[in-house]
């Protein structure tokens, strides 16, 4: 019987080798000898370090030892889709011994199965504001080191101000490889958006954003981030009795 660590290999006897089981005839001082050797045990992995795959129906975290006795069999298998969170993925490709995707193995001294996978990196896209138009493609999985074009088409009245996030400028469509996740935002004004400044009585001194509005009325598209309104309240001379101004705004 084989130590741990050590398999059978052969009796020698009279100077032959024999199998696992022989007789003996006594007919005299015998010399029997059991060989060993070392035990080569079954390794189970993957092309991608830290993939799980499961081994007779336990998880193991690749890569995975094992020693099994030869002719035993057992069942190695893995996830179709495998999450690694922050927008990573693996997609089981094949086994090494062309076995599907679950199958039995008879073990062997020293043997390897490895399982094979594509990772995939997820690709977000967003319009914003979402009434500006369009983005394609729609947001999805995509092999890694794959090239996707993006494009935005602006909806009537929204100019297409750029690309920001993992594209920049206001060429459309362009290339992102997907070396890892990707997140793209299509950006657009409402060109028809307008604010109207206006202050009683007209002569009143105001701004919009720095530029002087000195004619009573004036009309301005919304900056991204906010806008800078002031005004310049004066305090009318005693004789004249003008009434003080007030300012106000309406949409």
């Amino acid at each position: 019987s084989p130590n741990v660590g050590y398999q059978f290999s052969s009796f020698n006897y009279g100077g032959m080798a024999g199998s696992p089981s022989v007789e003996v005839a006594m007919n005299g001082p015998v010399n029997l000898v059991a060989n060993f050797t070392p035990f080569q045990g079954q390794t189970i992995n993957s092309d991608t370090v830290g993939a799980v795959l499961t081994v007779d129906g336990v998880n193991c975290i690749t890569s995975c030892s094992f020693q099994w006795a030869t002719g035993t069999q057992h069942t190695i298998a893995a996830m179709a889709t495998q999450s690694l969170g922050n927008g990573s993925q693996l997609i089981f490709s094949s086994w090494s011994d062309g076995g599907g995707i679950s199958h039995t193995i008879t073990a062997a001294a020293g043997m390897t199965y490895m399982a094979s996978f594509t990772t995939q990196y997820y690709l977000t896209t967003a319009a914003n504001p979402a009434a500006g138009g369009s983005i394609s493609p729609a947001s999805g999985w995509y092999n890694s080191g794959q090239i996707v074009q993006v494009s935005a088409t602006a909806n009537t009245g929204y100019p297409f101000t750029g690309f920001s996030g993992g594209l920049t400028g206001t060429a459309t469509p362009q290339n992102v490889t997907m070396n890892g996740p990707v997140s793209v935002a299509a950006n657009f004004t409402d060109a028809a958006a307008t604010h109207v400044i206006t202050s009683t009585p007209s002569i009143a001194s105001f701004s919009v954003n720095g530029t002087a509005c000195v004619s009573g009325t004036c009309t301005y598209v919304p900056q991204p981030g906010g806008d800078t309104l002031g005004a310049t309240q004066t305090a009318p001379p005693i004789t004249s009795r003008v009434p003080g101004y007030e300012f106000s705004m309406t949409d």
